[in-house]
């Protein structure tokens, strides 16, 4: 058991030697403050659930059209398809980019933000500031033009007055209501990149897409569902298989159907798919520098303890036991350690900025 002695003689031997010291919390902060960082981005994209009600149940699938030879995004005429498949799915939603130029509160000003299905504030449940998100009626061709914004827009063009809602605001020179506020902390789906194309986390506003099932030619739609319990990713695979063939069929018949389908994709898979390679490859570099400091840091204090043979055998001439001599050494190793720790988190916390 180490005692306020020890812990005094420790930083009186540490204080004596600043150049042992420091090299050895150097080397330690280093390898400390390196792990801590990419485990904390590991964990940020990898480990961590999506912050979505239930998010492994949640999926994202693509149509298969043999002339393109790999995965595409849906049409609307799709999503209306998919949206059939209420066996394996409870809920399904849909969106797509949209950017538009508004004129309210200051000069013209371009904006990204999405058009969505009503749908989409059943399946994440984003926590809105303010009011409500639309409903079916007004997602539906011809129902009223009503948007929803983003939080810092909200702040920073209307000063965060709470009597926006129901204000009539212009985007792309059509009238709007507003009808809602979301947080700024609220993020569609991590981005999905698919032949270039990405859905924007931080859309500054939010239109009712409006999905007409004839629109099956114009593409761009991102599908995301939530299975039903007990529905196994591969047999909502499958049930999807079967329903793009059909949809296949009826927008080309007497056409041969053979190489048409569709891919479900769990949504925490997919998002992390293009950086999950990179960071496992990053840990293990790391974990590397972690040992190469470890086994630095054994060279230098066994260099030390060599230094200190005469200084050891003068405490144990006057009654120091080996226990006693052990205890000292190990308050030295493990004040050096907490400091190291201290510093490397400290440059891990700066770094992740």
């Amino acid at each position: 058991m180490l005692s306020g002695n020890n812990l005094r003689f420790a930083i009186r031997g540490l204080v004596r030697n600043p150049r042992h010291s420091l090299l050895v919390v150097a080397v330690l902060a280093l390898g400390i403050g390196a792990n801590t960082a990419i485990f904390s981005v590991v964990y940020a994209v990898l480990l961590k659930p999506l912050p979505y009600p239930e998010p492994e149940r949640l999926v994202t699938f693509y149509d298969k059209i043999p002339q393109f030879q790999r995965y595409i995004l849906n049409s609307a005429g799709s999503y209306l398809r998919w949206r059939q498949a209420q066996d394996v799915f409870s809920e399904m939603a849909a969106f797509r980019n949209r950017s538009a130029v508004f004129t309210e509160q200051g000069p013209p000003v371009s904006l990204d933000g999405a058009a969505a299905t009503a749908s989409l504030f059943r399946l994440l449940e984003p926590p809105l500031l303010m009011g409500r998100g639309f409903n079916e009626e007004e997602d539906r061709p011809g129902g009223a033009e009503v948007v929803l914004i983003r939080e810092g827009l909200w702040r920073t063009r209307f000063g965060g007055d709470p009597s926006l809602l129901g204000r009539q605001i212009r985007l792309d020179g059509v009238t709007h209501s507003v009808i809602g506020v979301f947080p700024d902390s609220f993020l569609f789906p991590p981005p999905l990149n698919l032949r270039g194309r990405m859905v924007r986390s931080d859309a500054d506003f939010l239109v009712p897409l409006r999905a007409n099932a004839e629109d099956v030619a114009r593409r761009g739609l991102f599908v995301m569902a939530r299975l039903r319990d007990g529905v196994s990713l591969r047999k909502a695979s499958q049930r999807l298989q079967v329903t793009a063939r059909e949809l296949a069929r009826k927008n080309a018949p007497g056409q041969d159907r053979e190489g048409h389908g569709a891919a479900v994709f769990s949504l925490h898979t997919q998002a992390v798919s293009d950086s999950k390679t990179l960071l496992m490859v990053l840990t293990g570099a790391v974990l590397l520098v972690l040992l190469i400091a470890c086994l630095n840091v054994a060279n230098l204090q066994l260099a030390r303890a060599t230094e200190r043979r005469q200084e050891l055998a003068v405490c144990a001439a006057m009654g120091a036991g080996p226990g006693s001599l052990l205890r000292q050494v190990l308050a030295e190793s493990l004040l050096m350690a907490l400091v190291a720790g201290l510093c490397g988190a400290a440059a891990a916390a700066v770094s992740l900025q």
